[in-house]
């Protein structure tokens, strides 16, 4: 094997998470590896050209190829691929049988556990290539260089002193010399109190010296020391020199500086902790999508059903108004999923002309039935302003900065109140101050008269996974996105907290004298046709309310409810349909691989894909398999029935 002139292991990290690499290099260096990285599959590739690495840790999941593709194209290229440990987060056992069929030596899965898992896997593969003779070159040189590394150690770079039983000093190296400015013989025969240094020290150093000298062991200690050039960390090691009869003679106390090493422990955990967060926050957006496709499979059922009877029954009535307020229900279902997915990272927002005011409203009504009774919500909104946002965003504001005041007054109780309120000649100079421009800015202020934020803690809490709750009742990202979505509409947020006197959270963003985008319903006739549609979804219940809406509107409908049913039925009846209408996430066969097989036995077959929600499709994947138009659950009847007869049209001006 190949390995650097100082001996040491050559390994070679394909991972494209930047926090990651990081964490994973400084634990291999720790193991005697020379890490070299790529963050992608060609970039790994290239550099395998030039140089064959002792052992490669190889993530499965690359922004260009797979693992697999990566040690194949080696193969392929009759390159043997060195060893190498194969590490993914999707903890898929068919990808490591894969995997180990060709080569792998071991198999790790990123979740919580895996970087203390990591040491002792790669220590263990080390072993068993050595056991096949593919390291013992490298295993002498290592050693060898270990053997360097310790004379090296011992002699150079230390603070090296001699102690007898009074604690006077009876050697000293250069280096200590030289921290003293003192020459040999003022320093020998001198204790450490004599030579000046504080007292704490000396007690530390004079107790610890006498357990060696009483005991005969080891002692370590750590310690700081202030310098004209700023504090130092040092480690103290103090070992017994013993004499022939075996009592202690002296003590030989080595110290060398610690202040880098104690720096990057505290950046490493602070790496793992972030790296933690972003593993929940990323569990949450799989749930968040879980929850999305299937309440909007549930919503498009409420939803279709309930504008199906408002066809039916008498306007003006009270079953009218009933059934608009189970619209208007569903309506904000719909928009608290997406809020859900926001959160979670899963969704693209839009931003427009808003009012504030509204949105807090709305959302006062979801925190007044969550909070504690204990806790008394008081809201003055006095403004009408526009900014220009999102509204899902601003719901999202006021949603984390309440909960956030409930939580700090959750075991007392207390007062939360929210004020919205034009910014006034007042606020003039904070809003200079804040570095904004002269402008017309709406404020919004969050109150608790709980704990307070401690000062040592204030400055970070805007930091992304930063926490003061107990593990797993906090993320860190509440404030962090509250922070980022107010920064992104040009405005800036304070708070101002006393300990015992509860928090104050204020924000100010620009006003827009742009009208509010508003969505009026159409009432003219909806769009009809005679053509024949079939239509593919797993959920009896979203077949028939298609069934119902289609059919009223003059169509004729075939169902099913197996994607594979509905293959074999359309192989054998293509000619028969005119449209397939066909959802996206289904067992066995998926809509957009079902279009795919539907296309390839009619091409002039147009195809509408629904979903719940999908991560997997796009509006640029669906167009490119061949399907004329990408819905999002729950439809409205509204935009169904155009949708199907601009693709209808379309596709009979291409016949």
């Amino acid at each position: 094997m190949e390995t650097d002139k100082r001996g040491v292991l050559n390994l070679l990290l394909i991972e494209d998470d930047a926090g990651l690499v990081e964490l994973i290099t400084s634990n291999l260096e720790e193991l005697g590896f020379s890490v070299m990285s790529a963050v992608s599959g060609v970039e790994a590739l290239a550099h395998l050209k030039k140089q064959t690495p002792d052992l490669m840790l190889l993530d499965y999941s690359l922004p260009d190829i797979n693992g697999k593709e990566l040690i194949e194209t080696l193969i392929k290229q009759q390159t043997p691929p060195p060893p190498f440990i194969i590490t993914t987060g999707q903890g898929n056992e068919r990808i490591a049988v894969d995997m180990m069929k060709l080569g792998a030596m071991d198999y790790l899965t990123k979740d919580i556990l895996f970087l203390e898992k990591l040491p002792d896997v790669v220590k263990r593969v080390v072993k068993e290539i050595e056991s096949e003779g593919k390291l013992r070159q490298a295993e002498d040189a290592l050693k060898e260089s270990e053997e360097q590394y310790r004379a090296v150690v011992d002699n150079i770079g230390d603070y090296i002193m001699r102690y007898d039983k009074k604690f006077k000093h009876i050697y000293a190296n250069k280096l200590a010399l030289e921290a003293t400015g003192l020459p040999m013989d003022q320093y020998i025969g001198k204790t450490h109190r004599e030579l000046g240094f504080p007292d704490h020290l000396c007690e530390l150093w004079e107790k610890n010296i006498k357990l060696v000298f009483d005991t005969g062991k080891q002692q370590n200690i750590e310690f700081d020391v202030e310098l004209a050039e700023g504090k130092m960390d040092l480690e103290l090691q103090l070992n017994p020199e013993f004499a022939v009869d075996g009592s202690v003679k002296t003590v030989i106390g080595r110290s060398r500086d610690i202040t880098s090493r104690r720096q990057a422990g505290i950046e490493k955990r602070k790496l793992e902790s972030q790296l933690h967060q972003a593993q929940k926050m990323e569990s949450i957006g799989i749930l968040a999508g879980g929850i999305a496709h299937d309440f909007n499979n549930i919503l498009t059922a409420i939803m279709g059903f309930s504008q199906l009877l408002l066809t039916e029954v008498k306007k003006g009535s009270t079953m009218e108004d009933d059934i608009n307020e189970i619209l208007t229900a569903s309506i904000r279902a719909r928009d608290l999923i997406s809020q859900v997915l926001v959160f979670a990272r899963q969704s693209n927002t839009e931003i427009g002309p808003m009012r504030v005011d509204l949105i807090a409203t709305e959302a006062l009504q979801l925190i007044r039935s969550s909070v504690p009774t204990s806790i008394k919500i008081k809201s003055i909104i006095e403004s009408k302003s526009r900014i220009i946002g999102n509204p899902i965003q601003c719901h999202q504001i006021i949603m984390n900065l309440c909960t956030n005041a409930a939580y700090a007054m959750e075991k007392e109780g207390g007062i939360l109140e929210i004020r919205i309120q034009d910014a006034d000649t007042n606020d003039n100079a904070v809003i200079v101050g804040l570095g904004l421009k002269q402008d017309d800015y709406i404020k919004i202020i969050v109150k608790d008269t709980g704990d307070g934020i401690p000062p040592n803690i204030i400055g970070s809490i805007f930091d992304p996974y930063f926490t003061s709750k107990p593990i797993g009742e906090g993320t860190g990202m509440g404030l962090s996105v509250v922070h980022g979505i107010v920064e992104s509409y040009g405005g800036k947020i304070t708070v101002n907290s006393k300990p015992q006197k509860g928090t104050e959270l204020t924000i100010f963003i620009p006003v827009t004298k742009h009208d509010e985008k508003r969505v009026v319903e159409s009432k003219k006739e909806l769009p009809t046709g005679t053509e024949n549609i079939l239509v593919v979804d797993d959920e009896l219940s979203i077949t028939n309310i298609f069934d119902r809406t289609l059919r009223s509107l003059g169509y004729s409908v075939t169902k099913r409810n197996s994607s594979i049913e509905a293959l074999e039925l359309f192989r054998s009846k293509s000619n028969s349909f005119d449209l397939v209408i066909t959802d996206m996430a289904m067992p066995n066969m998926t809509g957009d691989n079902l279009a795919i097989k539907m296309i390839a036995i009619k091409p002039t077959i147009p195809i509408i894909l629904c979903t719940g929600y999908s991560k997997t499709i796009s509006d640029e994947k669906a167009f490119k398999i061949g399907i004329k138009a990408f819905v999002q659950k729950p439809i409205v009847n509204t935009d169904l029935a155009e949708t199907i007869r601009t693709v209808l049209d379309d596709a009979n001006k291409r016949a």
